[in-house]
């Protein structure tokens, strides 16, 4: 039976509403975008049309401290849609202000989007999340990312883009710690950790090791490395 079927109208709105986003809501309900859309519009229910907000499409085309520290974010904690020429990147809502730095770095005037997430997935810790998300559709900026190896699913093939180390490779390598990264203190000693894919651990610790002498260690935990 289709969800859609017996489901409270107001409850629809309110949900669709928190975003003003079909597909957040679609993925809400766990149904197909376009099984709530053909439902949206049987039931005169109004709702807003994809929209292409203006950004700095050659952003990334630019080699600057800039570019590559939001390349290497993404790298980190970016998504680029399977479909369509669509960045997303989503945050805890207490990193709000990164989502609006980057918003005005790539001079984006779209929207920033709050949403109330429930997790019940045993490989997470259940409860209630609160994030923010940015979308942004461009197809130069996907492909001008594409340089920096951040394409559709990287998350497990993940691999450094060593033939961009020069000059701003260190503002990538910030991008990447920051994103998938921390900084840790223990008896008033203070480490800086990277978790990835081992391409990309092993490339950030030779590079720290050979341009820096950083001592750094590595180790495997699950099907990452950090």
């Amino acid at each position: 039976m289709n969800i859609l079927e017996n489901i409270d109208h107001n409850y629809l709105l309110n949900l669709y509403q928190k975003t003003y986003n079909l597909s957040a809501t679609a993925k809400e309900l766990n149904i197909s975008l376009e099984t709530l859309r053909k439902f949206f519009i049987k039931n005169n229910i109004p709702y807003t049309k994809s929209i292409k907000y203006k950004c700095n499409d050659n952003f990334f085309a630019e080699d600057n401290e800039r570019s590559f520290y939001w390349a290497g974010f993404l790298a980190a904690d970016g998504n680029i849609d399977k479909v369509k020429p669509r960045v997303c990147l989503s945050l805890s809502s207490t990193d709000r202000n990164h989502l609006v730095k980057f918003a005005n770095d790539l001079k984006f005037e779209g929207k920033i989007f709050d949403v109330i997430r429930h997790d019940n997935r045993k490989e997470f810790i259940t409860g209630t999340y609160y994030n923010s998300y940015i979308k942004l559709t461009s197809k130069q900026i996907v492909k001008d990312l594409s340089r920096f190896n951040v394409i559709p699913t990287k998350s497990k093939i993940y691999k450094f883009p060593i033939e961009l180390i020069g000059n701003n490779i260190r503002h990538y390598i910030r991008g990447l710690i920051d994103g998938d990264g921390g900084i840790y203190c223990k008896n008033n000693c203070s480490e800086v950790g990277l978790c990835g894919t081992e391409h990309c651990v092993k490339t950030v610790s030779n590079i720290l090791k050979n341009e820096l002498g950083i001592k750094t260690t590595i180790r495997q935990r699950n099907d990452l490395f950090m």
